[in-house]
């Protein structure tokens, strides 16, 4: 009876001490919702710009490679941003 009384006590202590924990966590390191979605954004627009710049180079117009690479860099770096733990 003791033992079973000790495991509820127990139980609840530690299930309780966990919800608060996950809630400070998730509000002092949890990304907010429009900062992904404005970094979505931002890898949509610079994948079209890349994708332009490729048809422009099939077509024989000279690009500015330089560039090309900032951009699709700026790419790397937003996707790896968004898969990084918070």
């Amino acid at each position: 009876m003791q033992c079973a009384r000790f495991m509820r006590s127990t139980t609840k202590r530690l299930c309780g001490t966990s919800a608060p924990r996950a809630a400070r966590w998730r509000r002092e390191w949890a990304r907010p919702a429009n900062e992904r979605a404005n970094t979505e954004r931002q890898i949509k627009r610079l994948e079209i710009e890349l994708t332009n710049l490729n048809r422009q180079a099939a077509r024989g117009v000279d690009i500015d490679l330089p560039e090309y690479n900032r951009r699709r860099a700026q790419v790397e770096a937003l996707k790896a941003k968004l898969t990084e733990p918070p």
